[in-house]
């Protein structure tokens, strides 16, 4: 598939992207590039991050490791799960915080992001000591949020007294979510 100059997924793509989740861009007519869609962004990103696609030029394709995940459901899985958990060890600590507090059942989205809060401000400074903050939070589990809805592990409505809940896939990507935390190796962390 070719990209656009500025390396974008084609404007074919996010329209069909669009037409199939239609609550990625809720306002105006429709997203006119990948830039406008942060949900086809992110995916790509992801896909690009495992090494699913290959790119040469301006042209995109599924690379061997992305025809070997489209037949091997357990190892999509697993690469989603990886995706969900983030890239280091503040992302992990926000995905287990928010996965322990999300599995008695549904939260209000600011009771959510408290709880989330009150187990990373224990745990996490900045690199000067100073204690983070509840911006840091936010700014932490929005992507968890985001990815998670994406993949269809959480139901979210908008609004910080709505309610976030763990979907029926996402229980079990949960589980293997805190099982690859607790199997990796523990490192203090700021952010």
């Amino acid at each position: 598939m070719p990209l656009t100059q500025a390396g974008y997924l084609p404007s074919r793509l996010v329209a069909e992207a669009f037409a199939r989740y239609p609550h990625w861009y809720p306002i105006g007519k429709g997203p006119r590039s990948e830039a406008d869609l942060f949900q086809l962004a992110n995916l790509h990103e992801i896909a690009r991050h495992y090494k699913l696609l290959t790119k040469r030029h301006r042209t995109v394709k599924l690379s061997a490791a992305g025809r070997t995940h489209l037949t091997d459901p357990e190892l999509r899985q697993n690469t989603a799960v990886l995706a969900w958990l983030g890239a280091d060890r503040a992302q992990h600590q926000t995905a287990e915080a928010a996965v322990c507090a999300l599995w008695p059942g549904p939260l209000p989205h600011d009771e959510l992001e408290h709880a989330v809060h009150h187990v990373l401000a224990a745990s996490l400074r900045h690199a000067d000591g100073t204690p983070i903050t509840h911006d840091d939070t936010r700014r932490l589990l929005w992507p968890w949020l985001h990815t998670g809805q994406e993949m269809g592990y959480l139901h979210r409505e908008r609004g910080s007294g709505q309610p976030t809940a763990l979907t029926g896939t996402g229980r079990p990507a949960a589980l293997a979510l805190l099982r690859r935390l607790a199997q990796a190796p523990q490192h203090p962390q700021s952010i």
